[in-house]
């Protein structure tokens, strides 16, 4: 797969292609005749600027890219290899996702498969209190909440 291809796949643009391909943030890149070769990885998980890597946004990282078969790993979410091996620990020990093979190395998800209770957790949508507003005045008492989806 060619730079273009993989951008086009992907969906990302020049600048961050750039800046994976500078940070050394794409696995498997190989040099033929003077070419980069992209792994054909039919989707991979790429944090959008600004987006803030937790704990919870590695495990739905690594829960939709099991899911549609893409690939993650703790290069791609910026975060120590260690706890990136830690989340998928901790996931298959919990039954979100089960390994079957050994064949690839233990910081990305291509070993495992999204198991049913890892398709349940990726479903919920949790909501977050953003604003509280009350209001007091003579005759009445004015309750304003806002919530926003994660």
């Amino acid at each position: 797969m060619t730079i273009s291809e993989a951008k086009k796949k992907w969906g990302i643009s020049d600048k961050r292609m750039v800046s994976l391909l500078e940070n050394d943030m794409i696995a498997d890149i190989s040099v033929d005749n003077g070419k980069l070769v992209f792994p054909e990885y039919y989707l991979i998980k790429i944090p959008k600027e600004g987006d803030e890597i937790t704990a919870e946004y590695a495990v739905r990282s690594i829960l939709e890219m099991c899911d549609k078969f893409g690939y993650v790993d703790n290069k791609l979410l910026e975060i120590k290899r260690d706890n990136f091996v830690a989340v998928i620990t901790s996931m298959e020990e919990e039954g979100l996702i089960k390994k079957f093979t050994d064949k690839y190395p233990l910081y990305t998800n291509l070993n495992y498969n999204i198991t049913e209770k890892g398709q349940k957790k990726l479903k919920l949508k949790k909501f977050h209190l953003v604003m509280l507003e009350i209001g007091f005045e003579t005759k009445f008492f004015s309750l304003k909440v806002r919530a926003e989806r994660e």
